[in-house]
C-alpha cells in the first residue's frame, strides 16, 4: 500500500469540510435531525485528527498541542450536547489530555524531566475525578491521589536512577506512600 500524498490529503480534507458543510445545511433546513453543536464537535475532532496525523509526520509539537486542544473542545461539546456521560467527565478528559501532552513532550526530549511531575499530577487528578464520579469514599480517593503522586515521583526517580541528584524523588515517593497508608489505615470517625 502506497502512502497518501500531500495532494490526496488536501483533497480528503476538502471533501470532509464539504461533507460537514452539507450536513450543516441539511440540518438548518430540517432534512437531517442533528444538532449543529454536534456537527461542530465532529469538525473539531476531524481537525484534531488531521493535526495529530501531521504531528506524526513532522514531529512539530505545535501540531500535537493544537490537536489536543481541539480534541478537548470537540469532545467536551459532544459530551455536553449528548449527555452520554456525566459533565464531570469533561474534567477527566482535560486532565488526561494535559497529562498526555506533557508525557509526549517528555518522551520527545527526556532532558526536560520536569514534565514528568505535572503529567503525573494531571493523571492523578483525572483519577480523583473518576473516583468521585464512582462515589468512592473520600478516604479511598485520598489514598488514590497520594499513590498517584507517589507513582509520579517514583517514575521520575526510576527514569533518572543513575543520577544521585534524583534521590529526592525517591524520598518524595516514599513520603506519598506513607501518606496514602495513613489515610488507608486511619480509624473511622464515630459520630
Amino acid at each position: 500500500m502506497t502512502p497518501i500524498t500531500e495532494t490526496q490529503r488536501g483533497i480528503l480534507f476538502g471533501f470532509s469540510l464539504m461533507a460537514i458543510g452539507i450536513l450543516y445545511l441539511l440540518a438548518e433546513v430540517g432534512v437531517v435531525l442533528v444538532q449543529p453543536e454536534i456537527l461542530t464537535a465532529a469538525a473539531l475532532i476531524l481537525f484534531a485528527g488531521i493535526l495529530a496525523a501531521k504531528f506524526m509526520r513532522t514531529k512539530a509539537i505545535i501540531n500535537l498541542v493544537a490537536a489536543a486542544a481541539l480534541s478537548f473542545v470537540g469532545l467536551a461539546m459532544f459530551i455536553d450536547e449528548t449527555r452520554i456521560v456525566d459533565d464531570q467527565f469533561i474534567g477527566v478528559l482535560l486532565f488526561c489530555l494535559v497529562g498526555a501532552a506533557l508525557t509526549v513532550g517528555y518522551l520527545r526530549n527526556s532532558e526536560i524531566w520536569g514534565l514528568i511531575i505535572p503529567a503525573g499530577i494531571s493523571f492523578s487528578l483525572a483519577l480523583v475525578v473518576l473516583l468521585d464520579l464512582a462515589a468512592i469514599s473520600d478516604e479511598m480517593t485520598a489514598v488514590a491521589l497520594f499513590l498517584g503522586f507517589s507513582a509520579t515521583f517514583f517514575m521520575l526517580y526510576h527514569t533518572h536512577k543513575g543520577r544521585n541528584q534524583f534521590v529526592w524523588a525517591k524520598l518524595t515517593a516514599v513520603l506519598f506512600v506513607s501518606l496514602a497508608l495513613s489515610y488507608f489505615w486511619q480509624p473511622q470517625m464515630v459520630g
